[in-house]
């Protein structure tokens, strides 16, 4: 049996190409361009890595970013940097819909609202329920009350239009 035809074999087994390469003896760039020559001659070999799909890992932080989640607190959920994080959203946006743009930390000129540890607390279950955070929930809340022209109904103080 040839080293190319050990390959294939071991690839249609399941085995990932570094193991591969270690098995049979070569480089794991040989075992990728020998898969990939068996697929363009028509064999069944499994794909490997991101060509395989998004990890379990990356599929949840893709779903954070669509919440609204930002990177860094992402990474901090992951233990990972922001710029993994980021490389992440990069690689992925071009090849999975909705993924949200994040503006680079620091160049915002948002307006940062405290809120008081028990109004945190408050917003915690609904929050959980929708998969974001406390602040990412509290931004969407005082968004859709503005857009929706509702503070005088929320705060109902008989302002203007009482």
């Amino acid at each position: 049996m040839t080293k190319y035809s050990r390959m294939v074999e071991l690839a249609k087994g399941g085995m990932p190409p570094r193991e591969i390469a270690r098995v049979v003896g070569s480089r794991p760039e040989d075992v990728y361009a020998n898969l990939s020559k068996a697929r363009r001659r028509g064999e069944d070999v499994p794909l490997f890595g991101a060509m395989a799909g998004p990890s379990p890992q990356t599929v949840e932080i893709l779903d954070l970013a669509r919440a609204g989640v930002p990177p860094r607190e992402i990474a901090d959920r992951f233990g990972v940097s922001s710029q993994n994080v980021n490389g992440i959203l990069r690689y992925w946006r071009g090849r999975v819909d909705d993924l949200p743009k994040f503006p680079p930390p620091g160049r915002t000129r948002a307006v940062r609202v405290r809120l008081k540890p028990s109004v945190a607390a408050s917003y915690k279950p609904w929050a959980d329920a929708r998969g974001m955070t406390v602040q990412v929930l509290a931004q969407s809340v005082l968004e859709a009350v503005a857009e929706g022209d509702l503070v005088n109904a929320v705060l109902d103080d008989g302002g203007d239009d009482a």
